[in-house]
């Protein structure tokens, strides 16, 4: 036992990167290509305002939330008046 060493990984190598399984959006019906977070650009600000989880589920209080969002849009979509 004493004179056995454990061998010791070689830094120099590379450990090949593992390949994304699915590059589509993870939200339900969406056959649009991810672009962060697994979600197409549509679906990534509906996640960011919590209206669906990371798997592409719609959230337990969607409906409220879905107010909410609609709210948001319409008001960052209104033209600002001088």
């Amino acid at each position: 036992m004493a004179g056995k060493k454990k061998e010791k990984p070689q830094s120099d190598q590379q450990v090949p990167a593992a390949a994304p399984l699915n590059t589509g959006c993870v939200a339900s019906n969406c056959g649009k290509k991810a672009d962060r977070f697994g979600f197409c650009a549509t679906h990534y600000e509906q996640f960011k305002f919590g209206l669906i989880k990371k798997n592409g589920e719609p959230a337990s209080d969607y409906d409220k939330k879905l107010e909410h969002f609609r709210n948001y849009q319409e008001k960052k979509s209104a033209r600002k008046v001088a």
